[in-house]
């Protein structure tokens, strides 16, 4: 129990107290020009310094440490401090403890994910620091709770809490609260500009970001004032992300180039991370989409990523989008594996630190409805990866399948086949392969174009799904090369459905192509042996299908 002599006797001038003040100011001034490692040390130092019945003073020491260590990925540290601080304040009956302690506490659990309470504890930090009227705790509290509506993307109410919180701190001439509002609130109407631009609406996407641009040099002129270039450089990113919205790009590379060395300078690896996001997005802007698979690809933009930073989903998301861009579709679905793995393994890790909060501090009936609480956001989340789940299935889907025809492709073929010549090789399952070639296709082309040619393609997929029986396969292999999969009890069965289908072509009425349009098709069928290589049956199927041509054509040849 900390008595009122206790706490008179932190007021006393004696030496300990005196260097744990000058320890915890210390700390203070390094947070305020976000130099968080430094400001981390002097706060530990402060805090060993302390024991629960100095009071306030121990409640000071926890706090600054508390910020400092928002700095980096420390969810469990900060909660676990926060708590400690908040239940010494609220004990010591010091309102202006209680309320320092309860700012921390508040952004802790949002950043744990536990909003509602979060939100609610965030009103109760307002409304006391506008009673005591402490102006920065107000601004600091005011900014966090901006939090809440980002979340639920009310993005109108959320600026105008990053709005009151930039007025408060000035009040409170807190120039570090200051910058914060300021840059947050640019950063917002920065995501909006994006928003708007991706619409297509470029006219109000400069319109924003000609509103940003603004918020951003009086960012940086709070920053450049008080001295801190740490600040300067987190204006500088914002300040890229105008010209990247406007499409000037030049102006883009020279911001990126400038502030990515001043986060190399201040090693601030966040900052670094969103250089390389940036460079990006310039990149892709130039249809330099392989530079910038390279770049976010590279072994050190993994190796910042690794670090703790919570910007490789973001990674994932661009290295997904320029993939799919250059039709790499297989490289594409590893991007989006991975994101959807990060995904889960936050979610994972989030419930976790949350169950273990939750548990610590709430009865068995509070405990219930916060659990219910976790289970509905839980849910979310996996509402969320199935929907990635769906969109990663269709691109598997896309990577074997021939876009023109709907038939499944030569990739596919190679699975398939692959998994039947190891399965003949247990049950003694006979399997036909078949090259198809349409004679003299190209001079359908030539004559009648490359639309006529797909309506050829697409004509003769159809004739061959309908000709061939369940459990046979066919596939575009390539142009107007087919390949058929058939499974029976000897290759005749598999050379009558090959002449079955050459018939089929041969009498189809093609005149909707043109006039003067016959069609007829080339064979090559083999007996694929259950120990033979895949690229071997593809040889001799392929030899085949040489023979019937040099033979003139329109006729199945079994190799």
């Amino acid at each position: 129990m900390i008595t009122t002599l206790d706490k008179a006797a932190v007021s006393l001038g004696d030496p300990r107290v005196v260097r744990v003040r000058s320890l915890i100011e210390a700390a203070e001034v390094r947070y305020q020009v976000s130099d968080h490692r430094g400001g981390q040390l002097l706060a530990e130092e402060a805090l060993v310094a302390t024991t629960d019945a100095d009071g306030p003073l121990r409640v000071q020491a926890l706090c600054s440490l508390i910020k400092n260590l928002f700095g980096f990925p420390e969810f469990d540290r900060c909660v676990e401090l926060s708590q400690q601080a908040f239940a010494l304040a609220q004990l010591l009956g010091d309102p202006q403890s209680e309320l320092i302690a309860m700012v921390c506490l508040t952004r802790s659990y949002y950043r744990l994910g536990l909003v509602s309470d979060a939100f609610e504890l965030g009103l109760q930090s307002v409304d006391l620091a506008r009673e005591l009227r402490d102006h920065s705790s107000e601004a600091a509290a005011l900014a966090t709770l901006s939090l809440h509506y980002l979340v639920i993307q009310e993005v109108t109410q959320a600026r105008q809490l990053l709005d009151e919180s930039f007025t408060a701190a000035r009040a409170a001439n807190d120039v570090r609260q200051m910058f914060w509002a300021l840059n947050d609130t640019s950063h917002l109407v920065g995501v909006i500009a994006e928003q708007r631009l991706a619409a297509g609406d470029r006219e109000a996407a400069l319109v924003f970001a000609d509103e940003m641009e603004l918020l951003v040099n009086r960012a940086f002129q709070v920053a450049h004032e008080a001295g801190s270039s740490a600040h300067e450089t987190w204006a500088n990113c914002n300040r890229a992300s105008v010209s990247l919205i406007r499409g000037d790009l030049e102006a883009a590379e020279a911001q990126i180039h400038h502030y990515r060395a001043a986060a190399l300078e201040h090693d601030v690896e966040r900052l670094v991370i969103y250089a390389d996001l940036d460079d990006a997005r310039l990149l892709v802007a130039r249809d330099r989409h392989i530079d910038a698979l390279e770049l976010l690809e590279s072994d050190e933009h993994q190796l910042l990523l690794s670090h703790g930073h919570n910007l490789a989903i973001a990674s994932h998301d661009a290295c997904y989008l320029s993939s799919k861009a250059i039709g790499n579709f297989a490289r594409a679905l590893h991007h989006l594996e991975q994101r959807v793995l990060l995904e889960r393994e936050h979610t994972a890790q989030l419930a976790e630190r949350q169950a273990r909060v939750l548990l610590a501090r709430l009865d068995v009936e509070r405990a219930e409805g916060a659990a219910e609480r976790a289970k509905l956001e839980a849910e979310m989340q996996e509402l969320r990866a199935v929907g990635l789940q769906r969109e990663r299935d269709q691109l598997h889907q896309t990577a074997r399948e021939d876009s023109l025809t709907g038939l499944k492709n030569r990739r596919a073929a190679d699975e398939v086949l692959t998994d039947l010549l190891r399965g003949s090789a247990c049950d003694g399952l006979a399997i036909s392969v078949a090259f198809l070639d349409l004679d003299l296709f190209k001079v359908v082309n030539d004559t009648y174009g490359h639309a006529a040619g797909d309506a050829v393609l697409m004509r003769t997929a159809q004739l061959l799904e309908q000709a061939l029986e369940p459990g046979d396969s066919v596939f575009r292999f390539g142009g107007e090369e087919f390949l058929l999969v058939m499974t029976g009890d000897s290759s005749d069965a598999g050379a009558e459905k090959c002449e079955t289908v050459r018939r089929l072509i041969e009498s189809c009425d093609w005149t909707c192509i043109g006039p003067d349009v016959r069609l007829t098709a080339s064979f090559g069928i083999v007996r694929a042996d259950s120990n033979e290589a895949l690229p071997d049956v593809l040889s001799r199927a392929d030899a085949a299908l040489y023979r019937a041509k040099r033979a003139g054509r329109n006729r199945v040849v079994v190799a």
